[in-house]
């Protein structure tokens, strides 16, 4: 009876055995139905920095500087996750996506000229594209909370601008990264309550030691140089510094080739794709 038992046991015994390694090994296999977690624009790290940002929305159709509703959808198609757009305030004080209301408003409105809310949001658009109001950008973020929108603007006052922006996008506000266009611009535009906010060089003029000497003391979330304005001394500096430093805009793939062993993290692009990136 015994010699029956015992090798009734060691099977039923091995059975079990086989049946929870082969579930711990299924458990390890098959995977996870559930969607990866997204990364929310206000969980930036230093290695979560793009090396390409969307100049203007991205071009779409082969145009530049759109700003509008198809350019920013085809930028996040593309993979983009950070987004350069124009904003700018119609003759009623309201806050619309446009480049400047001279050339860009003369080839996608037909006219050149500053114009309201209502005469924006009504006139015909060059190519039937979307020109976008900021509630309506909004609404698209709240569909694309993984995005972020970095400002640029033509407009005098680019700090009452940022308090209005401030003022209207409530708790959305961590999903826009300000271009401050000097020092004194910067530290007014963090003390509104932005966290994130870009030093651009395009409208200023300074030198390597003291723009090293800003970014060690202030860090700003990023330092844009102007392609033409690239220097090796600047960008060594920088780099060494810990700051990251973009180049704006830039569509050569030998521009970057040349600048990123000095320390260049990453352009503002009208055509280049992060879906489709060499790097």
């Amino acid at each position: 009876m015994k010699r029956i038992l015992i090798p009734a046991i060691l099977l039923v015994l091995c059975v079990i055995l086989l049946c929870f390694l082969g579930r711990r090994t299924d458990d390890k296999l098959v995977p996870s139905s559930s969607p990866e977690p997204q990364i929310t624009a206000a969980a930036d790290s230093p290695d979560r920095y793009p090396q390409l940002i969307a100049h203007a929305g991205g071009a779409v159709y082969g145009y530049r500087l759109t700003n509008s509703l198809e350019a920013l959808d085809q930028a996040y198609q593309n993979g983009f996750r950070y987004v350069e757009l124009d904003l700018e305030l119609t003759s009623d004080a309201q806050i619309v996506l446009i480049h400047d209301w001279e050339g860009c408003a003369q080839r996608l409105l037909g006219a050149a000229g500053r114009r309201s809310l209502e005469s924006f949001t009504s006139s015909p658009v060059m190519a039937d594209l979307h020109l976008l109001t900021l509630d309506q950008l909004l609404e698209w973020l709240t569909v694309h909370p993984d995005c972020s929108i970095i400002t640029d603007t033509k407009a005098e006052d680019n700090v009452s601008l940022m308090e209005q922006l401030m003022d209207q996008t409530g708790e959305q506000a961590s999903a826009f990264i300000p271009q401050a266009f000097s020092y004194e611009e910067f530290e007014q535009i963090r003390s509104i309550g932005f966290d994130r906010v870009i030093l651009s060089l395009y409208k200023m003029s300074t030198d390597a030691v003291t723009l090293t000497r800003f970014a060690q003391e202030s860090q700003p979330w990023a330092i844009t140089i102007p392609a033409e304005s690239m220097d090796q001394t600047l960008l060594t500096s920088l780099s060494q510094s810990g700051t990251k430093v973009y180049a704006h805009a830039v569509d050569s793939v030998d521009f970057f080739d040349q600048w990123r062993s000095m320390g260049l993290t990453g352009l503002y692009t009208n055509y280049f794709s992060p879906a489709r990136w060499l790097y």
